[in-house]
Order: structure tokens, then C-alpha cells, then sequence
């Protein structure tokens, strides 16, 4: 189970209580947190729900976890026109954009207040957006570079610019 992509965590063990199981600390004086399975797909823990991951991508370093979970599905853009967003990154129907990659790791980012994703007409050939989440709206915006650092040669200042898609899931 993937509960962070940087942090650890305690050492804890596992005991199996009935068909629940419960966290102990390691001298097993002190029950931390319940686990619960709820089907065949979710786990409690605690007071968060776990969801298992149908198709996982192990070549890739996050596994696909926000394609499927997140992101995968059909979408209606502002002219009405249908958009998909496959599990496997590719995009049918948003403008020039065919395949999609959120970002999970963001040790060198500035923060904008929105999510990362790279989009673009292929892999190599992306282009770096921020993206939020209101319930069934998916917003991507622009990310404008306000100062480029030639040294480095990346932006070295980006603020968020303006909305570039708006997008609401379609019930499946």
C-alpha cells in the first residue's frame, strides 16, 4: 500500500482480529488503528478509505494512481463537446492534447495553490498546466513563467494564469 510517496511512517505491526486486522506499535502494548475490509476493492483504516487499484502501471514511478482514480473518464468541455481521459494518459477530444501525465512529486515546485499535470501532443512533447478539482469540474489552468532563469535555463518565478479548460465529468 502506497500511503505517501516520500514519507515514512512508525513501525507498526499487523495482528488479525475476527476478519478485521489492527495496528499495534511494535511491542503490541498499544492498538493503533483498525483495518477493515469493506469489498473487494476498499479498505478502512481508521477513519480514511482505501481504494485498490484496478490497473496498475508499474512502469511508471507513481503507478497510474491519480490516471485511474482521479482523472480517468469522460468529460464535457464549455462547448459541449465530448472529452476523454484514458488510464493509460492518452486524451481524445481537448484541442491539439493527446496525453496527459499529473505530477506527484513536487520537491522543486513553486506552490500556486493548484495541482501540477503535463499535457501535450505526445510524451516528449508536453507542456506543464496546473489543474484543481470541484467536485465534478476539473479546472486547468495556464502556468505563465513571470521570470526565466537563463543559467539553469528554467523558470526561476511562475504565477498562475488564466483558466484554459473547464471541464465536468459525465456520470459513467
Amino acid at each position: 500500500m502506497i500511503s505517501g510517496f516520500h514519507e515514512g511512517g512508525a513501525e507498526m505491526v499487523i495482528v488479525k482480529d475476527g476478519n478485521r486486522y489492527q495496528f499495534y506499535d511494535p511491542e503490541l502494548k498499544t492498538p493503533k488503528d483498525i483495518i477493515e475490509p469493506m469489498s473487494p476493492t476498499r479498505l478502512r483504516i481508521g477513519n480514511q478509505y482505501f481504494q485498490k487499484l484496478i490497473h496498475p502501471d508499474m512502469g511508471k514511478y507513481d503507478w497510474g494512481i491519480l490516471n485511474e482514480i482521479l482523472f480517468t473518464g469522460k468529460y464535457q468541455n464549455q462547448d459541449g463537446k465530448e472529452v476523454v481521459f484514458a488510464i493509460d494518459g492518452h486524451i481524445i477530444g481537448l484541442d491539439s492534447v493527446a496525453y496527459y501525465q499529473p505530477h506527484t512529486d513536487y520537491t522543486g515546485e513553486q506552490d500556486l495553490g493548484v495541482d501540477r499535470i503535463s499535457m501535450g501532443r505526445s510524451q516528449e512533447n508536453v507542456r506543464v498546466y496546473g489543474y484543481q478539482f470541484d467536485k465534478d469540474t476539473l479546472f486547468i489552468y495556464r502556468i505563465d513563467c513571470v521570470q526565466y532563469d537563463s543559467i539553469a535555463h528554467q523558470c526561476g518565478l511562475e504565477k498562475l494564469g488564466g483558466l484554459r479548460w473547464k471541464l465536468q465529468r459525465m456520470p459513467a
